[in-house]
């Protein structure tokens, strides 16, 4: 193929190309890389057009841009870097090219005395330039010599670069300024080696785990990790979903650099003169005549001591301002005030001298603070110094102390002396106090960790709680400093609690977590764990981070498994009376020869023993080993404790006395390589005789089929009640029996009350409400489902035998008498469209809220409670609207809509039929409504499939001594997500059917 070079130019608005150079190139077979060399002579922009032929002999080309850059270029400056992107620790070297020239000097080199001749010096001349590092700001600067040419210059990287920043050098010569900028990307990363000493292990082994930290460039940091080792048949059933750390902090990490270099040098202001008034120049005359002025309106004029940095001039001139705002005046101005100096905290301000004679600790320190202008650090309210945080080596909180009594009231301090740092309101207090060494006891004689100066209700909650914060930041940063989190601590207390631990007990899916291992200078850590009693694969995980929030991550697996162990292999529980044959395993994983003995015993849940047995089997190599024992008969308890015991005794050709295990990888730098306490070759003594014990409870159940009972009633004071159970056959005695009382109103009683509102239940959830700051509103569909509630038990009153019972009756008027209110209620919030908000009038008609109201009305309607048809018609018109409206994958709202429209119209069976063929596709509360629907229509074989269909999505739950059936919501519209709700409406229609 051939590339050609084609220099491009701009005339008369039209771009040009102008062929320079060709040259052929022949491509690798292999690579496909090929090379070719093109001399361009003359500056300017180039393309570098490719053409060649593909197997079908079609032209194939391919095209590039690059700038050449001669000595009529116009930029004279220029930055060249063999990349872009650099890592930290990196050293970028740079090459600047500099065409720069002095214009003064090239001007004179040309003037007619130098006719025909070039100034060499203008052309060889170094000059100063300023090469600036920029992120949002210029984060670092420094000056270099660049002479004309190639100048290299070598820039290294560090954590301030990253991630990315813009290199720029400005150069100013003559009249011109030349700048030229770059942009760099800067990587890092945190490399973590998470090394095992051992890839095999034993339960209750201790693993010695060593943590390798180094940057980016392999160089070892000090750094914190947070390391955790976790089951991984968890992370096999449930994966880890943490993201990637390093993309997680640094994929989206980047910062603007948009600041723009400019020079005042190029500024040129040429103003016409104009006359002006001499006398201003007289500085004592004019300070004169304001003394006189301000004298004379009775203000008075401080007598500042004169400064020998700055002169009288400049305290007398403070002293104006001062005099003009800030100080106040005093009736008898007329008679002077002799050496008067004024608190400036009466504004906000605060003033330290370089003596600190406002923050002095002595008890005679002057009540004003004096102004001076040999330290210019005054600093306005709500800005805390560095010299005023300190407290001048005294406490870190706020101190105020009463002034003389000539300081004037007000301002800051409440005309009180600040002491140990940091701007407050008005109000006392003791020596601020430090965060150790603090003198102050809890009500045990205990020194405080911390401690706050004021209590909330002086010093407001606000600064109080920004105290509390600061406080418990710097307690945690002392811990850290101090290193009181001790890796070894937490492991040894760690490692101890598991050996602890009975055999076979212990089985944690995470068995080690600290998210708090400091890794040393050397970049290296390392933590011991004891491993638990699961045979699994480990997998140890370590995220961490550097002070420089350089962050990275690592793993590794671990296999602990057990050479010798036992199980049970039993049915999850037992029946009494039953036969039952027990039967262990005996797994014996390494080589082994010799003799296996085993012995169980069964015992009821209070200890008392039922059978034992012993069994004997002669293994001639490893495996798995059944043994079954003496069948038993299940007893009367609770549960059966089985506990099988095997010992392993190799003859004397069986298993060597020593095992050794695999040589751990020594750590880089460890000349040791064993870790603390082993040398490289050490090997861990294994008895010949092999021994594992595991206990097993088998819950019990009774014999026959569990029978219940339920009495309830109304009953005196007075009244005794005896329970008396029939006798079981064979004599057996009754046992795992219990009697549940549970007083409390009557279910007709609490119905009534909870369709009135009324009752214990309603009287707290009204006391409750009172005690918020804002009681949330009853929405409308609350006020449908109240009416609701109210309708069913006026149903419920109406069907009971003692419906003309007095206080049924009485009820009775009540329930209707809130029907009355809460049907007024609702036609009064009736939008224009026949719809209903969720909540007030504002806003749109909400159709969930709206088919809710219209199954209100009109079961309302239905119960002979008066309603005006014009509410109705719109309600209908409405709902026929929305169901016609609705998406066709909103089966819910079509169901939901149809059921309000079914006590409101007469509907179409039609609609009803296409969503019950849909049925799989329903929701739950789809499927509640819709049944409901066609029970409406007197259609309940329909109902009653759609119920049997909502019975198989119920799931049971357990509170407390309780067995419950609820219908799962899970996968409902927000508006129908309740459990409670749709499983009421599956026992509604039930009833209904």
């Amino acid at each position: 193929m051939t590339i050609t070079a084609f220099r491009r130019t701009y005339d008369k608005n039209t771009w040009a190309e102008t062929k320079v150079e060709s040259a052929t190139v022949t491509t690798d077979a292999k690579t496909g890389i090929g090379r070719a060399t093109l001399k361009l002579t003359k500056g300017g922009s180039y393309i570098l057009r490719a053409e060649g032929k593909d197997t079908r002999g079609e032209t194939v080309t391919a095209e590039a841009t690059v700038q050449v850059s001669d000595d009529e270029d116009a930029t004279r400056l220029r930055i060249f870097s063999d990349r872009e992107n650099y890592k930290v620790g990196d050293a970028i070297t740079l090459d600047i090219h500099s065409r720069v020239e002095d214009s003064l000097k090239t001007a004179s080199a040309k003037s007619p005395e130098n006719s025909g001749e070039r100034n060499s010096a203008a052309a060889s001349s170094p000059f100063i330039a300023v090469l600036m590092c920029e992120g949002e700001g210029v984060f670092e600067y420094r000056t270099v010599t660049l002479k004309p040419g190639h100048n290299s210059i070598e820039l290294p990287i560090g954590h301030n670069h990253f991630p990315n920043f813009k290199l720029s050098t400005a150069v100013m010569t003559g009249g011109r300024f030349h700048q030229a900028s770059r942009d760099f990307t800067v990587e890092r990363e945190l490399n973590v080696a998470v090394k095992p000493r051992q890839a095999t292990a034993h339960p209750r082994d201790e693993l010695l785990v060593d943590l390798i930290v180094t940057d980016q460039m392999g160089k070892p940091v000090q750094g914190e990790i947070g390391i955790a080792m976790i089951d991984g048949a968890l992370l096999a059933q449930y994966p880890d979903t943490t993201p990637k750390i390093v993309p997680f902090f640094q994929s989206t990490a980047r910062r603007s650099a948009n600041s723009r270099t400019e020079s005042s040098c190029i500024f040129r202001y040429q103003p016409a003169t104009t006359s002006m008034v001499t006398e201003i120049l007289d500085f004592d005359a004019v300070v004169s005549t304001i003394d006189r002025g301000l004298a004379a309106r009775g203000t008075i004029v401080p007598n500042y001591p004169v400064d020998e940095a700055f002169g009288s001039q400049t305290a007398q001139l403070e002293g104006m301002v001062q005099s003009l705002g800030y100080v106040g005046t005093r009736p008898n101005a007329a008679e002077p005030v002799e050496s008067q100096e004024y608190d400036m905290s009466a504004d906000g301000l605060a003033d330290m001298d370089e003596e600190g004679s406002a923050f002095d600790n002595s008890p005679n320190v002057s009540s004003s603070v004096a102004l001076s202008t040999r330290h210019t650090s005054v600093f306005r309210r709500g800005f805390i110094s560095p010299e005023m945080k300190e407290g001048r080596g005294r406490s870190a909180g706020i101190n105020i102390r009463p002034g003389s009594p000539n300081a004037q009231t007000g301002g800051l301090g409440g005309g009180k002396f600040l002491q140990g740092g940091g701007f407050g309101g008005g109000g006392g207090g003791g020596d601020g106090g430090g965060l150790y060494g603090d003198d102050r006891k809890d009500a045990a004689g205990q020194t405080l960790w911390f401690s706050l100066e004021s209590a909330p209700e002086t010093l407001g909650r606000e600064a109080y709680k920004q105290q509390f914060q600061s406080r418990l930041f710097e307690a945690s940063q002392s811990w850290f400093k101090s290193g009181t989190i001790d890796n070894r601590v937490i492991d040894k207390n760690l490692g101890d609690a598991v050996r602890s631990a009975p055999d076979r007990t212990y089985y944690p899916e995470v068995a080690y977590w600290n998210p708090h291992v400091v890794t040393d200078a050397a970049g290296k850590a390392t933590i011991t764990i004891v491993l638990p009693d699961t045979s699994t694969t480990w997998k140890i995980v370590a995220r961490g981070a550097t002070k420089e929030t350089v962050v990275g991550e690592g793993s590794a697996d671990v296999l602990s498994k057990n050479d010798f162990l036992v199980e049970w292999t039993t049915p999850p529980t037992l029946i009494e009376g039953d036969k039952f044959t027990p039967r262990g395993q005996v797994h014996c994983l390494a080589p082994f020869s010799g003799t296996i003995k085993l012995r169980y015993e069964a015992q009821r849940a209070n200890g008392e023993p039922v059978a034992d047995g012993e069994k004997t089997i002669e293994a001639k190599s490893s495996g798995v080993f059944d043994v079954d024992f003496d069948p038993i008969d299940v007893p009367s308890t609770e549960k059966l404790s089985l506990t099988l015991t095997a010992e392993a005794v190799a003859d004397a050709k069986g298993a060597s006395n020593t095992t050794p295990t695999p040589k751990p990888s020594p750590i880089e730098g460890d000349e040791a390589g064993g870790g603390a306490g082993q040398s490289p070759n050490h090997q861990i003594a294994k008895s010949p005789n092999l021994s594992d014990s595991l206990t097993l409870a088998i819950p019990v159940q009774s014999w026959g089929l569990r029978i219940e009972s339920h009495v309830a009633g109304v009953a005196k004071d007075s009244d005794f009640v005896e329970i008396e159970l029939p006798a079981l056959p064979g004599g057996e005695a009754y046992h795992d029996t219990r009697l549940v009382v549970a007083l409390g109103s009557s279910m007709q009683r609490w119905l009534i009350e909870e369709a009135l509102e009324t009752g214990g239940r309603w009287t707290y959830i009204d006391s409750s409400l009172k005690g918020w700051r804002s009681t949330p509103p009853r929405t409308h569909a609350d006020t449908a489902a109240v009416l609701l509630g109210a309708l069913y038990a006026g149903d419920y009153v109406s069907s009971n035998a003692a419906a003309q019972d007095p206080k049924q009756t009485a009820d009775r008027a009540l329930l209707d008498e809130r029907v009355a209110g809460l049907i007024g209620q609702l036609l009064a919030a009736q939008r224009d469209d026949g719809g209903w908000a969720w909540c007030g009038t504002g806003g749109e008609s909400d159709p969930w809220t709206s088919a809710s109201i219209a199954w209100s009305l009109g079961k309302a309607k239905y119960n002979n409670h008066p309603l005006a048809a014009e509410p109705l018609n719109k309600l209908r018109a409405y709902l026929q609207k929305t169901f016609a409206d609705a998406p066709i994958h909103q089966t819910e709202l079509k169901a939901v809509v149809l059921h309000g429209l079914s006590w409101i119209d007469d509907i179409d069976f039609g609609h009803a039929n296409r969503l019950y063929r849909n049925r799989e596709d329903l929701s739950t509360a789809g499927l509640a409504h819709l049944a409901l629907t066609f029970v409406k229509l007197d259609r309940k074989p329909l109902a009653a499939e759609l119920l049997e269909q909502l019975a198989r999505k119920s799931k049971q739950i357990t509170r407390g001594m309780q067995t419950l059936c609820e219908i799962d919501a899970t996968h409902n519209s927000a508006w129908m997500r309740s459990e409670l709700e749709v499983t009421a409406l599956a026992l509604l229609g039930a009833v209904a059917d």
